[in-house]
């Protein structure tokens, strides 16, 4: 049997509506907090500056969030078959850019309606949840700046495999670290990520000592360079500017006339 898309949903729209946002589309009021609306202070920001219809949720279905101003639902889920389904009364590109440069809390709204569509308990400590979000960022970035260092050390002929190796059992506290989350074991997952940021000061160093060792070879062989050059360019100068035996003055030759009287006369 076939079915559309729009069978799956848990609600219908009115298609007829073109509702702009100046007619109370602007605020949530959250009708159900758990699992997904549980933010402080999401009631206060601007969540819509657009148009479009209205949603009419379905039979079975739950709202969890009404538009403050105008009383109708924005944010509705339902179930189709064993899966769990969430429709929006807007798209995210409506959502004005200073709301979600402002309200710190906007990625947990995204991750809680991930979680609730998976079937999975969101976090409950949001500020845990949101660090190690925060250390698995930072780890990356952190990663990104030391690999384009050791590419640099690399062209100078630097060893960086015993980094290398460091950075890969690294990589595997990552992984675990995010198991970890995935799993719900925010505590543990926090401890793992912190240990990994604390040995990026180290790695930071021991890049820093293989860059100087190389370096230092490099100076050394321009040196040794220079200074043979100016050595020999040196010794070549001195004999031929100093030693001035090399140079002998020319003695009288053969053609050489001894007066006057014995220059060729012309007849």
């Amino acid at each position: 049997m076939s079915i559309s898309f729009y069978e799956v949903l848990p609600c219908d729209v009115d298609m007829s509506a073109d509702v702009d946002w100046s007619q109370g589309k602007i605020h949530y009021k959250v009708v159900r907090r758990q699992p997904i609306l549980c933010m402080p202070g999401l009631e206060n920001v601007v969540m819509f500056m657009h148009h479009g219809g209205d949603i009419i949720p379905r039979l079975g279905t739950v709202v969890h969030a009404v538009w403050r101003e105008r009383g109708t639902p924005v944010l509705v889920s339902g179930r189709y078959g064993r899966g769990i389904t969430l429709e929006l009364d807007q798209a995210w590109n409506d959502i004005p850019v200073p709301s979600l440069q402002t309200y710190r809390y906007f990625p947990d709204v995204f991750y809680n309606e991930l979680f609730f569509v998976a079937d999975v308990e969101p976090p409950r400590d949001l500020e845990l949840a949101r660090e190690v979000r925060h250390l698995f960022i930072e780890a990356r970035l952190r990663k990104k700046v030391t690999l384009s260092t050791l590419e640099f050390v690399q062209k100078f002929g630097g060893n960086t495999l015993p980094v290398e190796r460091q950075l890969s059992t690294l990589d595997g506290e990552v992984k675990k670290a995010r198991i970890l989350y995935l799993e719900g074991d925010l505590d543990s997952a926090s401890k793992v990520m912190k240990s990994v940021m604390a040995e990026y000061p180290a790695i930071d160093e021991r890049i820093k000592n293989v860059k100087d060792r190389a370096l230092l070879w490099i100076h050394s062989v321009e040196w040794m360079v220079i200074t043979s050059t100016s050595a020999i360019v040196g010794v070549a100068l001195w004999s031929i500017m100093v030693r001035r035996k090399l140079y002998r003055e020319p003695g009288t030759t053969r053609l050489a006339y001894r007066s006057e009287d014995d220059l060729p006369r012309v007849r």
